[in-house]
Formats: structure tokens, C-alpha cells, sequence
């Protein structure tokens, strides 16, 4: 192996290196010793990891401890929370969640609020309470690394940009790129789009709710319908990062969209019934009014229907349900279970125990994931000079 061969399989063993210490140091305190051992790595190797992140703050020394009473200390270290904050802001049915989060994935401060339009007034009062919160004693003296923003409708993971989702306000698309600007522009920070469902689905996959199964679905019935798709404990994206938008799988040549999304079935008991509702007022009319509960209960055979879909052709048997329509109970379930499990016996379906926490959870992983990986390159560059 000639000098040039050797210093790049260096180079990529000590980037992979980092990585794993860093990844190690983000779940708990650890010490250089107990890295070296649990790694298979030499205490010098450690050692110059150590250094380099303390060079830039990016760990810090928490504890020092003893296994033999008076003898030598031995000092762990952390990931450093005051090397930067993440910013989460879940736009999701018709609430608002701002979560401010450390890079070890603890909630700091959490704002919630409910909405009636996804127009550019939320979004301008969204930037006002992030500013408010960001302007707190605790906040005020730690940069913002990042903002992921949780959003229905598609994002082309190659652009960015957000396509015009049904339930976003017109006035937000007239130019593709609105609200990276605004962020952008009020926050100069790195802001990344991201879809709810798919965040969602990291955020089950984090939860270890695919730890059995290690492939299946999580589908996400709410205002609208999405979901992601888990093939080998990998989110699966697909070209752009469309896949697994489960509402446009058509069934009797209409997207289930316009059959079980909460949208589609208060339009359904408004016309039906002549009742004018809102998504709460259905999931409780829902428990009673039994021609409310039969228009719900109806709607199950499409989502059945196309669940089976998928069944047939991605071979996928586990299915997580999240959304509001959890809220309609095990009968709801029951009525997808059933036709489900005739047609595939090895098919399962459950509720989510997560619900819409699955979506700051997810969002929690990849913001501080981006941060810490952004760091690693700019030391890895710096290392090269």
C-alpha cells in the first residue's frame, strides 16, 4: 500500500471514529477507558479524539469517579448541550408545537397552540414565538444550530422545496422556497423541511417499534393521510422522498384521501347529515350519533382495501396506525383488522403508544444528527489543513 492509499484508510478510519465515539457520548457520560474497552480502540486513539472535540466545545468533562476509593480519577465526558440548540416547530392537524432541544435529544421548553389555517399568519406568529422563546435567560447566550420544520405534504429531499400541499394556504407558494426564506432570513441558521409522516416514522423506528418486525408501515390518518415506509430498519424515501405517501393509493379509482382523512369524512358527514363540524367535534359525535359512527366505521373497508395493496406489493405484514383516528377506539381497528387479516393471516396492524410525540421524536434525532455530523466535517477539514 503506497503512502497516498494509507493516509486515505486512516483518514476514513478516524472519520468513522469520531462518529461512533460521538454517537456513544450523545446517549450517556462516558469515560476514555470505558470507550477504549467497549470500542476495541487504544487509549491514545481516545485520547486525540477527546482533544479535538474539546478544541471546539463540542464535548465536556461531567464527572470524575473512582472504582477504588483514593486511587485515580477517572473523568468522563458529554456531549456539550451549549454547543448548540435545535429548534423543532410541528405543524400538524390544527396544532402548533415548538420544541426547543438539546443536542441529547431532552426537551427544554415546549409551546403549544391550536391553529385554524396553515396560512402565512401562523407562520409569521410561529417566527414571534420562536423569538420570544430563543430571547429566554436560559436560551439567550447558546447559538441555534438548526430548525426542522414538520410539515404535511411532500418535500423533494433533492430540492427542498415544499409542493403545494391541500392543506397549506395558496399565498405560501407564490414562490417555491417561502418558508426557507422567512426562517432562513429571521433565524440565519440552517433550516431543513421535513415531511410529518416521514419524521413520524423515525420517530416509531427511535422507539424501537420496529425492533421485531424490522420492516412494515407506519400510516398516518389525521386532517390528511401520509406514512413511511421501513424496509431493514432503513427509512425508505424513494427518489425525491415521496414514498410512502399512503393517501394517494387509489382504491375504486379515488385516493383513499378522499375517503378516510378526517378532511374527507367531515366533507362526508356534512353532506349526508347536513352537520357543519370540525375534526374534534366528529371524533366525539363519533361515540355518539350512530350515523356519524357508520359514515367512520364505513371508511375502514377503503383503508383496509388499501393496506392490502401494500401488502401485496411490498410483502410488508406490520402496520402502525397514528393519527387522531386513534381516537375513534379498538372497533375502528377492529373493523381494519379483520378483512386485513383474512386476506393475510401474518398481517398486523396496532396503534401507536407514541402518537404525535413519534413526530418531535423523530425531529429530535435528525436535528441533532445534522449538528453533530455538520461539526465532525468542519473538524475533519480542519484536520487536514
Amino acid at each position: 500500500m503506497n503512502k497516498k492509499e494509507l493516509g486515505k484508510n486512516q483518514s476514513l478510519a478516524r472519520e468513522i471514529n469520531n462518529k461512533i465515539v460521538l454517537e456513544r457520548l450523545k446517549e450517556k457520560p462516558l469515560s476514555g477507558t470505558e470507550l477504549s474497552f467497549d470500542l476495541s480502540l487504544s487509549n491514545a486513539t481516545i485520547s486525540s479524539i477527546f482533544n479535538s472535540f474539546l478544541s471546539i466545545n463540542l464535548i465536556k468533562k461531567v464527572s470524575s469517579d473512582s472504582t477504588k476509593g483514593a486511587g485515580r480519577k477517572r473523568v468522563k465526558y458529554t456531549i456539550n448541550d451549549d454547543f448548540g440548540l435545535v429548534v423543532i416547530v410541528s405543524i400538524t392537524g390544527n396544532s402548533l408545537e415548538v420544541v426547543v432541544s438539546s443536542l441529547k435529544n431532552k426537551t427544554l421548553h415546549k409551546v403549544s397552540k391550536a391553529i385554524d389555517k396553515y396560512d402565512l399568519k401562523t407562520i409569521y406568529e410561529t417566527i414571534f414565538v420562536i423569538k420570544d422563546v430563543l430571547s429566554m435567560k436560559e436560551f439567550r447566550d447558546i447559538r441555534l444550530a438548526n430548525i426542522i420544520l414538520s410539515l404535511p405534504g411532500l418535500i423533494n429531499k433533492k430540492t427542498g422545496e415544499l409542493q403545494v400541499s391541500p392543506q397549506f394556504d395558496k399565498e405560501i407558494f407564490k414562490d417555491k422556497n417561502t418558508l426557507l426564506y422567512l426562517f432562513t432570513r429571521n433565524f440565519n441558521c440552517p433550516v431543513y423541511l421535513e415531511n410529518d409522516s416521514k419524521l413520524m416514522t423515525l420517530g416509531e423506528m427511535a422507539n424501537q417499534s420496529f425492533k421485531e418486525h424490522k420492516s412494515g408501515m407506519v400510516i398516518y390518518v389525521d386532517e390528511g393521510i401520509g406514512g413511511g415506509i421501513v424496509i431493514n430498519n432503513n427509512l425508505f424515501f424513494g427518489s425525491r422522498g415521496y414514498a410512502g405517501e399512503f393517501g394517494l393509493i387509489n382504491v375504486d379509482n379515488k385516493p383513499i384521501d378522499e375517503f378516510v382523512s378526517l378532511r374527507a369524512l367531515t366533507k362526508i358527514v356534512k353532506e349526508k347529515l347536513h352537520l357543519n363540524i370540525n375534526n374534534s367535534e366528529l371524533i366525539e359525535l363519533y361515540k355518539t350519533n350512530k350515523d356519524v359512527k357508520a359514515i367512520v366505521l364505513n371508511s375502514t373497508k377503503y383503508l383496509a382495501k388499501a393496506i392490502i395493496q401494500m401488502i401485496q406489493v411490498y410483502d410488508l405484514d406490520y402496520y402502525i396506525l397514528n393519527g387522531r383516528v386513534i381516537d375513534f377506539g379498538e372497533e375502528y381497528l377492529e373493523y381494519i383488522r379483520k378483512p386485513i387479516e383474512e386476506y393475510n393471516k401474518d398481517a398486523k396492524i396496532v396503534f401507536s403508544t407514541l402518537r404525535e410525540e413519534a413526530i418531535i421524536l423523530g425531529a429530535k434525532e435528525i436535528g441533532s444528527e445534522f449538528v453533530l455530523d455538520h461539526a465532525l466535517k468542519g473538524l475533519e477539514n480542519y484536520e487536514k489543513k
